[in-house]
């Protein structure tokens, strides 16, 4: 807020925008995020396993696996919150709450947090538990400059969270260069990338087309809303069942 106040909004006006980001955006992308924290959570111990008994075929296998789990759910979640900024702020708080501008910002955030945290994980596996760290740190110090900027000009408080997503995209960069030195890493494109990228393609044209015609038949938003986000999770499973993807 207080660089708010410096680029000339009011205690008033600075309080609305950060609780507005803190309060609403934040809150429902830490929704999807809490399955990658899990994920993240449980890739440690299996990655230190692996890294231990020397098995580098096993190793690389569980990281490849980490980071398609993590792009498989984190991919549709950033998509589908960025079509629905809007309608899911209005279901949670009211249809005449403000807010969605930024959480459609944010949204596009909670991909790379995600890879992140997955990266961060299969780091402390192989015992390189301070290099994350010191990514972060960079990652830290590209948010603030970005943010420092961006704060005082028309964005307001969506280039904080622009330099948010910044500072994640060099996290994720770093991290993932480690652990492609550490252990010569190869992604297969074709399953963690193209699959996943397809099968969220289908499910926003679904979502959008849902939406729409909800709304027009229902004259309800928050019906069409919800109506819209569970064909939207139905035809992202269906998609990728079908390409024979597997969890």
């Amino acid at each position: 807020p207080g660089r708010l106040l410096g680029a000339g909004y009011t205690l008033e006006g600075a309080t609305i925008l950060y609780g507005r980001l803190t309060g609403k955006a934040i809150t429902l992308t830490n929704v999807p995020l809490s399955f990658s924290t899990a994920i993240a959570a449980s890739l440690v111990p299996a990655i230190s396993e692996a890294n231990s008994k020397g098995n580098t075929k096993e190793l690389k296998k569980r990281i490849q696996t980490g980071i398609k789990i993590t792009t498989l759910i984190a991919l549709p979640s950033a998509i589908g919150i960025y079509i629905l900024s809007n309608p899911i702020i209005h279901l949670l708080w009211g249809s005449k709450e403000a807010g969605g501008d930024i959480l459609k910002v944010l949204a596009g955030n909670i991909l790379f947090i995600a890879i992140a945290q997955t990266l961060t994980a299969i780091l402390q596996g192989l015992n390189k538990a301070f290099v994350p760290v010191k990514n972060l740190f960079l990652g830290v110090i590209v948010k603030i400059i970005v943010s420092y900027f961006l704060l005082a000009t028309h964005l307001n408080i969506v280039g904080a969270v622009v330099g948010s997503i910044c500072g994640y995209i060099i996290v994720v960069i770093l991290n993932y260069r480690e652990v492609k030195k550490s252990i010569s890493l190869t992604i297969p494109l074709k399953n963690v990338v193209l699959k996943p990228i397809f099968a969220t393609i289908i499910m926003s044209i679904i979502v959008v087309f849902t939406f729409d015609y909800g709304l027009v038949i229902l004259q309800h938003e928050n019906l069409a809303t919800i109506i819209a986000i569970f064909f939207g999770i139905f035809s992202y499973g269906g998609t990728t069942f079908l390409m024979g993807v597997d969890y």
